[in-house]
């Protein structure tokens, strides 16, 4: 999944479940260029992805961040 990587040890053990019973998730949206943003891949379209994600395995998204920046340095 291009959104969220995975530890490889993540299928043998599931995460713990809060009292809620829900398993909470954490999302970072980011891009480091407007090219990405023209692209599709901007942080709206980002954010929509992962809430998706969250929702379709019945989770509760407890923080989002987002970052814009670009990759440049300078000298």
């Amino acid at each position: 999944d291009a959104l969220m990587s995975r530890n490889k040890n993540s299928a043998k053990s599931p995460a713990p479940k809060s009292g809620g019973g829900k398993k909470k998730y954490v999302g970072l949206a980011r891009v480091s260029s407007r090219e990405q943003e023209r692209e599709g891949f901007s942080l709206d379209t980002q954010e929509k992805e992962i809430r998706r994600y969250v929702e379709q395995r019945g989770g509760e998204l407890v923080r989002l961040w987002q970052v814009a920046e670009t990759a440049t340095r300078s000298e």
